[in-house]
């Protein structure tokens, strides 16, 4: 499932996050969402936003394992904004539970 990124007109303009279903064996307790963080021109994954427990947060995780890949401001703004949303998102979630 591709994420429909809503943070005002500041549409990320040449990154797509499309969300990872599958489950892993060893994570199938968790309960957070992962996403692929995809250069939409290249059609190439450069890494994935998903949950940090030591910090309660979303955070991104480099493709270490691709070439290097050069990541101007607007690329690296959209992917803290992304992790920024997710975070607030699920601690909204976690309230709404409770």
């Amino acid at each position: 499932m591709e994420h429909q990124y809503n943070s005002g007109d500041n549409e990320p303009e040449y990154l797509r996050f499309q969300e990872n279903l599958q489950v892993d064996v060893n994570e199938k307790f968790y309960k957070t969402r992962k996403w692929y963080v995809i250069i939409e021109f290249k059609s190439l994954t450069i890494g994935e936003v998903r949950w940090y427990f030591g910090w309660k947060k979303y955070c991104f995780y480099p493709n270490v394992l691709k070439k290097e890949i050069p990541l101007e401001h607007r690329c690296l703004k959209d992917i803290a904004e992304f992790c920024v949303e997710q975070t607030r998102e699920y601690n909204i979630g976690r309230t709404n539970k409770n």
